[in-house]
């Protein structure tokens, strides 16, 4: 229940209907003191940066982290993502700063701290609050039914295991595209995957 209670902490806060831009987290972004700053590390310039803030090993090892500094508040994320992936990792990260999880000269990056399952769950219950409420209030109309309250898991699994790639933030079928182009994609069990991991959009991997 706390996760359920800082989602809609969240939303209440910034007064959320629909999120699907970078635009409208940047905009939030903004509102929490940080700027969105998309990296390559080919730029020289970027490389300086990085340095200087002591997080170069931070950006080359991830999608997107966090940075307070006296020179800076930066929310960094890589130029080569697709508009959806930025989104999510831009909603990730204002969460990571919302819940003041990023300290001062101490760059924080979505797989490298211990509240990651939750904020993973975060980040899916806001995307996807309209299908929350449908599955919960089922739920309940369910136990109200038959005179009890039933604690509520995910589905059954349709396979055995799903796939996902080192860097990726969402796992995936093993006929996926995502999967196919990607020769250094590995099995994960489908507990773990929902764990740490978002389901593609694409492949829908928990359909049957």
């Amino acid at each position: 229940m706390k996760k359920y209670k800082k989602a809609k902490q969240f939303i209440k806060t910034f007064k959320l209907k629909r999120i699907y831009t970078t635009k409208d987290l940047t905009d939030i972004l903004k509102k929490q003191g940080f700027q969105f700053y998309e990296y390559s590390l080919f730029s020289e310039k970027t490389k300086q940066l990085f340095v200087r803030l002591d997080c170069f090993e931070t950006a080359t090892a991830n999608c997107s982290f966090s940075i307070s500094s006296d020179e800076a508040n930066l929310c960094c994320v890589k130029n080569y993502l697709s508009e959806k992936e930025k989104a999510i990792l831009l909603l990730h990260e204002n969460l990571h700063i919302f819940m003041g999880d990023v300290k001062k000269d101490c760059p924080i990056s979505p797989m490298q701290e211990k509240t990651v399952t939750d904020l993973h769950f975060i980040v899916d219950f806001i995307l996807n609050a309209r299908r929350y409420v449908r599955v919960l209030s089922a739920v309940f109309v369910t136990a109200l039914f038959l005179g009890t309250v039933h604690h509520f898991t995910y589905p059954k699994s349709p396979v055995a295991y799903y796939y996902v790639t080192p860097k990726g933030t969402h796992y995936h079928k093993e006929d996926c595209d995502e999967i196919l182009t990607n020769p250094n994609s590995f099995k994960i069990s489908p507990k773990d995957a929902r764990k740490s991991y978002l389901p593609c959009s694409k492949c829908k991997p928990d359909r049957k």
